[in-house]
């Protein structure tokens, strides 16, 4: 991978061809706008890749040591549709903030999450049904998925702050090999059930993690897949056929815990444990083989793609690596905004960038620009 350190002024004409600096007028205020995404997995149609996630719920707070002081000053949402959202607030000048948002389902009913304070956010396992009885929710429900940010900010001058949310959770996916289904006579899978130990039922979003308390979970029997038609699980490029997916709080941000899975099928019921299963808030971790016949073998793969991996940029248009906050770029408008904007520390192409003589005397394409700050150019493969 191909990096170049960029250094401030001297950059501009350097990159675009011109011999004078369009110096910027510095902007004073307090407004600023948020960019929020959820990440963008490298796994093709990933069960649980929350599509349908469609509220932000935000929080502002004054910032001292980028902490939450006080009471929230803001306390809203805001709509999010195919994983985006976008606000603008004024706010006091020259302040520090942080900003707290927890993106989830929409629901009026049987709610999974009670986010009146995203200090503390508690998980519901359960809930009343129509005759009043507590029972526990459903297995396989794609509409727990839920993500979170803590984010720090200063308003000395207006800009756009972009946040890219991860997930609370571990994500726990049963998957049988398909062989296994197709023994002396075929097999249909129905319905699903997990028994988790040592989950945790609060999550603080300005620490960012979830508190110590734990319990043992039970999600219910329900159909194989409920909400999400994904199809199968894929793990390390096989294809295994989808048996169960749920979403939990990890306490400590990795634990082990013990699952038991009942698997309903056309023939019967088969119930299994499998003790000692590695879970990390937001990677997903994969029980998979013959999960249902006579010979059993169970492989545990923790799945890194589920992270929105920084390594090889797998994740949306920015992100963090090691500290340095990205922006990927596709064509030069992008790239003249991103060297523009000094919130910024590394610049990625995602394509082959041509100035041509027409470009760059268009009157919608001015060849100057201000970099204001230093930064690093990654060609990424690309010139």
């Amino acid at each position: 991978m191909r990096k170049i350190i960029l250094f401030s002024v001297a950059a501009a004409g350097l990159l675009l061809g011109s011999s004078c600096q369009k110096i910027g007028q510095v902007e004073t205020g307090g407004n600023v706008s948020f960019e929020i995404q959820t990440p963008m997995d490298a796994v093709t149609k990933a069960i649980g890749n929350g599509e349908n996630v469609d509220i932000v719920h935000y929080e502002i707070y004054k910032a001292e040591n980028k902490q939450p002081v006080g009471e929230p000053l803001v306390d809203a949402t805001v709509e999010m549709s195919n994983k985006a959202a976008s606000l603008t607030l004024n706010l006091l000048e020259d302040q520090d903030y942080v900003a707290l948002f927890w993106a989830q389902v929409n629901r009026t009913e049987n709610v999974y999450y009670n986010v009146e304070d995203l200090r503390k956010v508690s998980v519901n396992y359960t809930f009343k049904d129509e005759n009043g009885e507590t029972v526990n929710h459903l297995s396989n429900m794609e509409d727990r998925a839920a993500f979170y940010k803590k984010h720090t900010f200063n308003t000395s001058v207006s800009k756009t702050e972009h946040v890219t949310l991860v997930r609370p959770f571990a994500q726990l996916n049963l998957g049988t090999s398909k062989e296994s289904l197709n023994i002396d006579y075929k097999i249909d899978l129905e319905k699903s059930q997990v028994v988790v130990t040592n989950v945790g039922t609060t999550f603080n979003v300005a620490e960012e993690k979830a508190t110590a308390d734990a319990q043992n979970v039970t999600f219910a029997l329900n159909t194989v897949p409920a909400d999400n038609p994904g199809g199968d699980l894929h793990v390390n490029d096989i294809a295994y056929e989808y048996a169960g997916m749920n979403y939990m709080l990890v306490p400590s941000d990795q634990a082990t815990v013990d699952v038991t899975y009942d698997i309903q099928t056309n023939v019967g019921t088969v119930q299994r444990s499998v003790y000692d299963v590695p879970v990390m808030k937001n990677y997903r971790t994969n029980l998979i083989g013959n999960l249902l016949t006579q010979e059993t073998k169970v492989e545990i793969v923790v799945d890194a793609n589920f992270s929105d991996s920084e390594n090889n940029y797998e994740g949306g248009k920015y992100g963090v690596l090691d500290g340095m906050t990205y922006v990927k770029v596709e064509g030069i408008d992008e790239f003249k905004a991103a060297l523009e904007d000094d919130t910024y520390d590394m610049v990625i192409l995602l394509n082959d960038l041509v100035l041509t003589e027409s470009v760059t005397k268009s009157a919608s394409a001015d060849p100057t620009v201000t970099v204001k700050s230093e930064f690093v150019l990654d060609l990424n493969g690309h010139k």
